[in-house]
């Protein structure tokens, strides 16, 4: 891989870090909101779907770890 293409897939890995830092910031204040509910509130219908978007956002957080692996993967 040249030089133009290493530079290019460095700055992808940058967007794709700060993306990641994004989401992880949400999940971890959807987490603090859910954590903050009481327990009969965390099983009714909107702690159901605020689980539902820390489950997303968990696997979100873990498939942008899996592009910077790929991406430091090509870049080598």
């Amino acid at each position: 891989m040249n030089k133009v293409r290493r530079k290019e897939i460095s700055k992808a890995m940058e967007l794709v870090g700060q993306l990641k830092d994004t989401i992880q910031n949400v999940l971890d204040d959807e987490q603090d909101a859910y954590n903050n509910l009481a327990e009969n509130l965390q099983e009714g219908e909107n702690g159901q779907k605020m689980q539902a978007a820390i489950d997303a956002l968990e696997s979100a957080v873990s498939s942008a770890e899996e592009i910077e692996s790929y991406l430091e993967e090509a870049s080598q």
